[in-house]
């Protein structure tokens, strides 16, 4: 059979995925039948381990051979948010797939509707996420969503080679003038101030998380209290290192990042930095050395994502982090939002009320 064509007789049913290894396991079979590998622990981290809840699927199946195929699945992954102060569940939209042999015929959107009308088994307010290209259309004009891009992509380049190489026609002959550019300084810390690594959260976590966002007018984020933290830098494979610093003992901020090969080169990401409002040093010391770490360790580029009014976002350019032109952006996704409650559309349409870093990224 043909990609995209169904006969006419076939019929879907729609039904959620219970929160199981079983299902699971139907879950990475048709994504790794539609080409995209999935590793077991990473859905078992993402789907059953998540401390908001567990995941919701809905999917459309077809009856066949006395089993079931899966044509079509809309996944939502539970967060919890804090919107002007109060937390909120939500979830983030993601992992979505219309098997090839049903493509072409809108499951996609009338799956999403379905999702919308029934939400699972826990209450929602919203979803977010990030669509592609594919899905940018359906997302904006046929599902309501509201558009709150461009994602606020910085960039700190770390060797001159990775961007010649990607100058039109002479790309390839500057692409070999590799040299190194000039870093932030090792951080200077004052009397009683110490950067030590983190290997858990605990509850002053939880306080850093609620001066930062109280203080810089956070007003829509993922709630990054100690328990959210604890199970997203837990993601199986990633490695991420995260520092803290500390002032005579207590929490001043941390910063999380990591270093990939992606996109042509080796790419540092920082996942996160959060300081104390009434210190912004820390978060300036705290991205240096995550920027030297992060260079040491072989990176071409490091990518950050940071709003123009986030609170850290000075951090960010006093380390040399630069608005990356969306020429040069590795890959196009888009920002969105969309609210099941049209009463909190006017609050969670305004981009200026967001907060986002990598960390909300389901792809690091």
């Amino acid at each position: 059979m043909e990609a995209g064509t169904k006969p006419p007789q076939a019929q879907l049913r729609v039904r959620a995925m219970e929160p199981t290894a079983e299902e699971m396991e139907v879950f990475r079979r048709a994504f790794e039948e539609n080409g995209s590998q999935k590793d077991p622990a990473v859905l078992r981290w993402q789907y059953l381990e998540n401390p908001a809840g567990p995941v919701m699927v809905h999917v459309y199946v077809e009856d066949v051979d006395g089993g079931e195929r899966v044509a079509a699945m809309h996944p939502w992954m539970p967060v919890r948010f804090r919107v002007d102060g109060r937390v909120r569940p939500a979830s983030q939209t993601v992992d979505i797939l219309t098997d090839e042999r049903y493509r072409g015929q809108g499951l996609f959107v009338r799956l999403a509707r379905e999702a919308y009308a029934r939400s699972g088994p826990l209450p929602l307010d919203f979803t977010y996420g990030f669509p592609n290209d594919k899905l940018y259309h359906s997302y904006y004009t046929k599902l309501g969503w509201a558009s709150l891009d461009p994602l606020p992509y910085l960039v700190r380049p770390i060797r001159t080679g990775y961007f010649l190489s990607r100058a039109p026609k002479v790309g390839g002959v500057l692409g070999k003038v590799n040299l190194p550019l000039p870093l932030p300084g090792k951080p200077r810390l004052a009397a009683g101030e110490a950067l030590e690594p983190v290997t858990s959260f605990g509850a002053e976590f939880d306080a850093l998380w609620e001066a930062f966002a109280s203080a810089g007018n956070v007003g829509v984020a993922v709630h990054r209290d100690a328990a959210y933290l604890n199970w997203r830098m837990a993601r199986p494979g990633e490695g991420y290192r995260t520092v803290a610093l500390r002032r005579g003992g207590r929490l001043e901020g941390f910063v999380t990042f990591c270093v990939r090969g992606k996109h042509g080169g080796r790419i540092g990401y920082v996942m996160e930095v959060l300081h104390r409002p009434e210190n912004p040093a820390a978060g300036k010391a705290l991205l240096a050395h995550a920027v030297r770490e992060m260079a040491a360790d072989g990176a071409d580029a490091i990518l950050a994502w940071s709003l123009d009014h986030a609170p850290n976002r000075a951090a960010y350019r006093s380390t040399g982090f630069l608005p990356l032109p969306e020429k040069l952006r590795p890959i196009r996704i888009y920002f969105g939002v969309k609210p099941l409650d049209e009463a909190d559309r006017p609050l969670l349409a305004d981009r200026s009320r967001w907060y986002v870093s990598y960390l909300d990224s389901d792809t690091v």
